[in-house]
């Protein structure tokens, strides 16, 4: 700390103007670990200048602004609540001092109190397979390009070996290399099937896969009792419309309604994300939420008895179905487009005027349909296939690097 910083300025006076005072009334304050009471100081001005004012450090108490004047509140004065409490210490030392009790009064110190963060944490148990896959799902991610020494698209088994090797006495580094290097196949094998036979390099298409599927996994594993727990206890007062059924926008209320810090906002929060199957984190690797391919429902009684085991296979499904097959969706709006567009053509061949159909705005409309609607059957196909991938290929997979304990798949 600079000790020639005051802790109440002179208006006008700053480190260029200010002559030797001894010690300021700040490096006073600070000496040692109390608060010492401050004697009247002037700051020598210049010839032709006489002193403003005679500040007592005790001005802090009637409201010095820093500048001046009186009657105010010190500048950054904030109504926040630790604020006001580390304002209310400082009057409360500065008093006692005052009034002569001890000169060396150790300051007390604020409690610390754990602050939620406004999403969702994603906590799980120390070491465990889920929060270990999404550590290095995201070093992975962060050191892509250090890794990869061969300079490919894709990251090789021997360059993840030689990374295992380079950082296996970092603590951070090091676990998070151990375990890509001792589940490479399944990790470079999460996105086979498409366009990918081969499972000796891990892409960027993998860690997106690794990345999602274990955030989801460690959420689960934090909040799903926690928060079927709450919504039993709660479900009338959440069901405003008495559906039997929690809505997105009844849950939205809910937790509009709650203290943001508290632990049934984040349960909130959480039965959000699931109930719209969405588990993306934009600061994080991995897919971002596909609502084209989510298919998410209102939450209902029978929801609630889901163990813990279902609802993490039901959600790496849901992650997977909307991050693996696309082209069938892509295939049937272009075949919806022109088959569309042939409704078109035939319509104007009837009616023997070309142009005829566009002109009247009729033929827009049925070329959008067309593609809309091919799309969605695509989308119904991309849907079904990726899902039976799943079932097929990566559901044993999925519990072998993410949970090795449950079983109920």
């Amino acid at each position: 700390m600079d000790s020639y910083k005051d802790i109440a300025p002179v208006k006008g006076v700053n480190d260029s103007t200010r002559i030797s005072i001894g010690e300021s009334a700040a490096a006073k304050m600070l000496s040692e670990t109390g608060f010492v009471k401050a004697e009247p100081f002037y700051i020598n001005p210049p010839a032709s200048q006489k002193p403003e004012k005679k500040l007592l450090l005790e001005d802090y108490n009637k409201g010095f602004d820093g500048f001046g004047n009186f009657g105010q509140r010190p500048k950054g004065y904030t109504n926040d609540r630790v604020y006001r409490d580390f304002d209310k210490q400082l009057q409360d030392q500065l008093e006692g001092l005052k009034n002569g009790s001890g000169t060396k009064k150790e300051p007390k110190k604020l409690e610390e109190k754990p602050v939620q963060k406004a999403v969702p944490q994603a906590e799980s148990k120390p070491g465990g397979a889920a929060e270990q896959a999404l550590k290095a799902s995201q070093i992975l991610n962060d050191n892509w390009d250090s890794i990869n020494v061969e300079g490919k698209k894709a990251i090789s088994r021997p360059d993840i070996y030689a990374a295992a090797r380079r950082d296996a006495a970092d603590p951070v580094k090091g676990p998070a290399m151990a375990y890509l290097r001792d589940n490479f196949d399944v990790i470079a094998s999460l996105y086979r099937g498409m366009f990918k036979s081969t499972n000796e390099t891990i892409s960027r298409d993998d860690l997106k896969f690794l990345s999602s599927l274990s955030l989801a996994s460690v959420m689960d594993n934090y909040y799903h009792d926690k928060t079927n727990n709450y919504l039993k206890e709660n479900f009338d007062a959440i069901d405003t419309d008495g559906s039997g059924t929690l809505s997105f926008e009844e849950l939205s209320a809910r937790e509009k309604n709650e203290d943001p810090k508290s632990l049934a906002a984040n349960l909130l929060r959480y039965s959000l994300t699931r109930q719209q199957e969405n588990y993306s984190d934009p600061e994080a690797a991995g897919y971002e939420y596909n609502s084209s391919m989510a298919n998410p429902k209102d939450i209902s009684r029978k929801d609630l008895d889901m163990s813990l085991d279902e609802r993490l296979a039901k959600s790496r499904e849901d992650i997977f179905v909307q991050n693996y097959y696309s082209m069938y969706g892509y295939v049937g709006y272009g075949v919806g487009f022109l088959g569309a567009a042939a409704v078109v053509v035939v319509g104007e061949e009837l009616t023997g005027n070309t142009g005829a159909v566009m002109n009247r705005g009729i033929g827009y409309p049925i070329l959008s349909g067309g593609a809309y609607l091919g799309g969605k059957v695509g989308s119904y196909f991309d849907k079904r296939a990726s899902r039976n991938y799943f079932h097929k290929h990566q559901e044993a997979n999925l519990q072998r690097i993410f949970e090795d304990h449950t079983g109920g798949f």
